[in-house]
């Protein structure tokens, strides 16, 4: 009787501190941690693009822990370099399956594309992270806030007719034949919301010709540019067009929200609006200053934390955290999945410019937030939308 007696409170200890000590054996989990994989490009071509997507990880993570991590356990992470090269990616998960110990993986906006997801779909392996290629419209088993390539909204659309736009010129660029879906997206917006597209532009950086370009684009009238506008691009071609008398009404922008791009290219990109699937850090929310303190205390070798590529490993390091969350006392790869399934309003504590349902995202629009370079080219300037996620174009 003593012996039974000893073995129920035993037990009733191991079920007081969460179970932890009872859970099935899993991968990246032990009764004091709970082991992430990092996949994503800290070296070659695509390396100088995320210059602090590990550094958000390491805020998120580090301000977890300080708080006492997720049901008590403390949140790490085994990290690969891709090499933004797709075979690489391939290897290198099989190496952190192998050998890093990991629950599931936080993939970094790279080349996935015929690199690891297929063998990650094979294994049931939950990944997170920015949907910033086809691939994860495809795989059930990658979640995130933002896909590229979904279903058309009519955000863009309202945008560029309530800031004038009648007639744009759709951009895209030269030989890459990724970017044509989001252009023809952005199209089938505009023409919704009643915005012309007369003029299809290809552009091939450092070898275009901007003065011939300008011209296309007076002799058909256009008001408006959109696609795949680059800040450089747009630098060149700006004072070509105002050379010729053309007054551009709307510059719709993918990328630029940079505090050095606009040290650089201020000027010649003033009145562009930037549309990014975050909110701005000039609204100066609780949210931010909450992002803003940790990559302080946690990368502190960061020296301008307000950079896109941070605040996207912060985001992913939060969905991470909260599908541990909702995977309970005991995670494992399904539950990891379930958990993140199950989130049904992430809006990444408040930086996020509406939540999201994550088991939806794959098929609604993404929301946006929109912000304009001021007219001396020295600030951003956040412009309100009534809809910041439109609605969806059948």
């Amino acid at each position: 009787m003593s012996c039974a007696v000893a073995l129920t409170a035993c037990a009733s200890a191991d079920a007081g501190a969460g179970g932890r000590q009872s859970c099935a054996a899993t991968p990246g989990v032990t009764a004091g941690a709970v082991n992430a994989g990092l996949l994503y490009s800290d070296s070659g071509p695509a390396g100088t693009s995320l210059p602090a997507f590990r550094a958000g990880i390491d805020a998120r993570f580090g301000l977890a822990n300080a708080n006492g991590g997720v049901n008590g356990r403390k949140i790490t992470y085994t990290w690969r370099d891709d090499q933004g090269e797709t075979g690489t990616n391939r290897t290198q998960a099989e190496d952190l399956v192998a050998n890093g110990g990991i629950l599931g993986l936080i993939e970094g906006p790279n080349a996935t594309d015929a690199g690891s997801a297929d063998y990650l779909a094979k294994l049931h392996l939950p990944v997170v992270g920015m949907g910033s290629d086809s691939v994860w419209l495809t795989h059930d088993n990658m979640s995130s806030w933002l896909f590229v390539n979904t279903t058309p909204s009519t955000v863009f659309g309202q945008y560029v007719h309530a800031q004038g736009g009648t007639r744009a010129a759709m951009v895209d660029l030269a030989g890459d034949q990724g970017s044509q879906g989001s252009v023809q997206q952005l199209a089938v917006s505009l023409n919704k919301a009643g915005v012309a597209t007369p003029l299809n532009v290809e552009i091939a950086p450092g070898t275009a010709s901007y003065a011939a370009i300008a011209n296309r684009i007076k002799d058909a009238h256009v008001d408006t540019l959109a696609g795949v506008v680059l800040p450089d691009s747009l630098a060149s071609l700006a004072p070509a067009l105002r050379a010729i008398g053309v007054d551009l009404k709307v510059a719709l922008l993918p990328l630029g929200y940079d505090q050095a791009l606009l040290q650089k290219l201020g000027p010649a990109m003033a009145g562009a609006t930037i549309y990014m699937a975050s909110r701005p850090f000039e609204d100066k929310t609780q949210a931010q200053q909450v992002f803003l303190t940790a990559m302080s205390d946690y990368a502190p070798e960061v020296q301008v934390p307000t950079q896109e590529s941070a605040l996207w490993g912060w985001l992913a390091a939060d969905l991470f955290l909260d599908g541990v969350q909702a995977a309970g006392q005991c995670p494992s790869r399904e539950s990891l999945a379930t958990g993140l399934n199950s989130l049904r309003s992430f809006d990444g504590g408040g930086l996020l410019p509406a939540p999201v349902d994550i088991s939806k995202a794959r098929t609604l629009p993404t929301c946006y937030a929109f912000v304009k370079v001021s007219a001396d080219g020295k600030r951003f300037e956040p412009v309100p939308v009534a809809d910041p996620c439109g609605k969806p174009i059948q």
